[in-house]
């Protein structure tokens, strides 16, 4: 998925890609086509690592990842505020001495109640990504 700056829609790029799990090293990869990032260089990347609870069935308007509702119950996650744009992120791969906190970053949302269809990007949390130095 990107967000497309100018229309602020989220755009589903329905991209093969490889998950390679090496438990001797504790290690997740995760292998991308090339072809995805266009003629950037890879010098100028930034990169997000989250954790979502992937779901069969998800509701209408969310692609393959679980609901968070306020409070737990089977086949869904607790812990969210009322509302439809709360985020369904567990955990980000962040440094804990980085400001803002992933708390921080994650909790950056005005809660409405809205179908997702009707949701924009400017509905939902601001994540930095890490850029390489």
């Amino acid at each position: 998925m990107k967000a497309d700056p100018k229309s602020k829609e989220i755009i589903n790029l329905n991209v093969e890609y490889k998950i390679i799990v090496n438990t001797s090293l504790n290690k997740v990869s995760i292998r991308i086509p090339r072809e995805i990032f266009g003629d950037s260089s890879p010098e100028t990347w930034g990169f997000v690592a989250a954790v979502l609870s992937q779901d069969g069935f998800p509701s209408t308007g969310i692609w393959c990842v679980r609901d968070v509702l306020k409070f737990p119950e089977q086949w869904r996650l607790g812990g969210a505020p009322d509302s439809s744009n709360h985020t369904r992120i567990v955990d980000l791969v962040w440094p804990f001495d980085l400001k803002p906190s992933q708390e921080e970053m994650l909790s950056t949302f005005l809660p409405v109640n809205k179908p997702q269809n009707d949701l924009t990007i400017d509905n939902f949390a601001r994540i930095r990504i890490l850029i390489p130095e």
